[in-house]
Parts: C-alpha cells; structure tokens; sequence
C-alpha cells in the first residue's frame, strides 16, 4: 500500500517476520522483553536467520529491527510501515485502553493504510 518496490518490500516483509526476535536473548540477558533490549540483541539473531541473503538487505534488515521501536522522525516508508504495523499488533495484544490507542493513534501514524487499519481494529473513525 506505500508504493515499495520488489526489492524494498521483500526487506520490509523480512523485517516483519524477525523483528521481534530480540525478545528471547533480552528475556536471557536481561530479564526483560523492553523495546531497547529487543533492538540491541535482535540485530546478530535476525542476521543469522538470513544467511545467504544479499549484504545490503541484510543490513537494511538488522537496521530495521534495531530501530522498530523508534517511532519519531521516521521518514523511510519501509521504517514507517513496520512501526505503524508494529504498534497495531501491540495495541491490539495488549487490549490498550482506547484511550491510549488514540493517543498512540495521533502521535504515531502516519500512512493511509495504517491508519485504516487501525480505524477498522480499534472501531473509529
């Protein structure tokens, strides 16, 4: 829906498998799943699952993950995509207090897609 090309959207469809996988080593080391955590160690975790792949989407990816939780002066549509698609998953997880989905909501997205996709999860207009 934001217009990537072949090459862009297969990194960002990467990145939205594996940007989470920080959270088992952050439980390991640290004892929590907290976002910086889950950026620090996600990198190395995420890099290793994609042996094989072309260097410069490898780290395009691992820069994704290190960052998918840095939701201010986003200005990739790949970066802007993840978060927004990140925070819905999230919200939505964790039953966030309508409220605080609209805060999140007005602070956050940005895209047309993302913001219907919130709209029709979260019941608003």
């Amino acid at each position: 829906a934001e217009g990537l090309d072949g090459a862009a959207l297969r990194v960002l469809d990467a990145a939205a498998v594996v940007h989470d996988v920080g959270i088992p080593p952050a439980l390991e080391k640290y004892g929590s799943a907290a976002g910086p955590c889950q950026e620090e160690l996600g990198p190395p975790v995420a890099r290793a699952l994609m042996e094989g792949w072309p260097e410069d989407e490898i780290a395009r990816v691992c820069w994704l993950v290190a960052h998918h939780h840095h939701d201010r002066d986003v200005t990739d549509p790949d970066h802007r995509a993840l978060v927004e698609a990140d925070w819905l998953v999230n919200l939505y997880e964790h039953g966030a207090a309508p409220e605080f989905a609209r805060e999140i909501f007005e602070s956050v997205f940005r895209t047309a897609m993302g913001k219907r996709l919130f709209q029709a999860m979260f019941k608003t207009e």
